[in-house]
């Protein structure tokens, strides 16, 4: 199984120590090692089938917040429902301390949170649909739609004014709680909250964790590799700038690999899990772009396809020439969906076994690190930028190497991006303002102006006649236009 970043990175962690006054930045928070205070841990979206299992089960297996009360919150009853009694399955088979709370109301999950984890889909399927669909019409093609271009544009519109609603309602009934965002649009999710409340906010990705995974197979290195590398960018459009294994150049042994490619299958089901079926194995347009930059994007291709102007232009070329195929709604709805409810119900009745390992996620021991029950660690981060990547602007969201510890999450040393990829993150990081003004304000000309700057979006036949149909389709969840 793959191991967590903290493990992967050779040496950093375990040279950490402690930063007491880091726990005046945001008030003090005392160490859950204390079980006299056991944690209040939220997760927003506590029904879903996806997330919720998987972050139970991992909590419930991190020694320091044995005790916890976890609530599940969800506006949807029946699936919180059925977590909440796979949740206590869990806790009675692992003998737990920890406690099962559900409830639709979010204000009663709230109040004295000290942990707020939000994994939701305003919409759901549905919207995702008109997301790919409408804009197809427009000549935009897009193979996920869930972080930049008008599918991602239009994501944030629905979803920031829900995040920045539980920010406030936090600043009311828990101000010292912090809120782990697992939920896309990431960086504009993230900066939202940052420019409307003072909550505390960390967002987590897992996609880098699954491309250093590829790296190993590709060259035939075991699991237990030992990782050093340096990484920046923004979500979903990261780099590895530099990759040692094992304390040998990592892009020298991949720049070797790739003189003659030699087939590569990634078996580990935790990592197959993170991404898309019909390309896990695949990873033709990273290898491409790090032949001709000479450093590696560290997200699944069919992400980091997304970022450019021309490779969508022509999807059939694209999936022959990269196996980047679109995942379709149905696709994710009917297929994925199903396959993890059925899990879930599986393992309610028996016909499955509950996990007894913990997954790749690291959501647990970002908990246990703030809430000082174990030793710092570091882990890819998504924080705003205030100097760790030298060369974009403050006023965006950047994910890079945090340490992370009591009450405190701050970015490692401070990265400045190679020229060429600079140029190419730097219209992403600086649109990131622009979506965020629309959705607060329900400002038709920033959202106008941003696919207007957006690589992807400038496919479009009719930028403006684009944003009418996609904020006409979504009108229920769009009060602020």
């Amino acid at each position: 199984m793959l191991k967590s970043l903290n493990q992967e990175i050779s040496g950093l962690a375990s040279l950490m120590t402690p930063r007491p006054e880091s726990a005046e930045k945001g008030g003090a928070m005392k160490p859950l090692n204390d079980p006299k205070i056991p944690a209040r841990i939220v997760i927003i979206g506590g029904g879903s089938y996806n997330w919720a299992p998987t972050i139970v089960n991992d909590i419930l297996l991190t020694p320091s917040l044995n005790g916890s009360t976890i609530i599940l919150e969800d506006i949807s009853p029946e699936p919180l429902k059925i977590i909440g009694e796979l949740s206590r399955k869990m806790i009675a088979d692992k003998g737990s301390d920890c406690r099962i709370r559900t409830t639709t109301d979010e204000a009663e999950a709230l109040q004295d949170a000290d942990f707020v984890i939000v994994t939701i889909s305003t919409g759901g399927f549905e919207t995702m649909a008109n997301d790919l669909e409408i804009p197809a019409r427009y000549g935009v093609n897009q193979t996920v739609g869930d972080t930049v271009g008008p599918g991602g544009l239009a994501r944030a519109l629905r979803s920031i004014p829900v995040l920045v609603n539980i920010a406030k309602h936090m600043e009311k009934q828990c101000p010292r709680a912090w809120l782990i965002n697992i939920t896309n649009p990431m960086s504009t999710l993230c900066l939202a909250i940052k420019k409307t409340t003072k909550i505390k906010t960390i967002g987590l990705c897992h996609e880098l964790q699954g491309v250093l995974f590829i790296v190993k197979s590709m060259v035939g290195l075991p699991e237990t590799t030992k990782l050093d590398f340096t990484v920046a960018g923004v979500n979903h459009f990261i780099w590895l700038l530099r990759l040692s294994m094992n304390g040998r150049d990592g892009f020298q042994m991949l720049r070797q690999w790739s003189k003659n490619p030699t087939p590569f299958r990634v078996h580990d089901q935790d990592v197959k899990e993170m991404f898309a079926p019909s390309t896990i194995d695949h990873a033709k347009l990273k290898i491409e772009l790090f032949k001709q930059l000479g450093y590696l994007p560290a997200a699944g291709d069919r992400h980091i396809v997304e970022f450019f102007e021309g490779y969508l232009k022509d999807v059939a070329q694209t999936e022959f020439r990269y196996q980047i195929k679109p995942t379709s709604i149905k696709e994710r709805g009917e297929s994925w969906l199903a396959a993890m409810r059925a899990y879930v119900h599986g393992m309610l009745e028996g016909n499955f076994p509950l996990p007894h390992e913990k997954s790749t996620e690291t959501i647990s021991e970002i908990l246990a690190a703030l809430a000082g029950g174990i030793n710092p660690i570091i882990d890819v981060v998504n924080l705003p930028n205030t100097g760790q990547i030298k060369n974009l602007p403050n006023d965006c969201v950047v994910e890079t190497l945090g340490t992370i510890s009591l009450n405190s999450a701050e970015p490692c040393e401070p990265i400045g991006l190679p020229g060429p990829i600079c140029d190419l993150i730097l219209p992403h990081a600086e649109n990131q303002s622009l979506i965020v003004q629309a959705a607060l304000g329900g400002d038709r000309s920033a959202a106008l102006e941003y696919l207007r700057r957006d690589p992807l979006s400038r496919n479009s036949s009719n930028p403006k006649k684009m944003l009418d149909d996609l904020l006409l389709a979504h009108r229920r969840y769009l009060p602020q236009f």
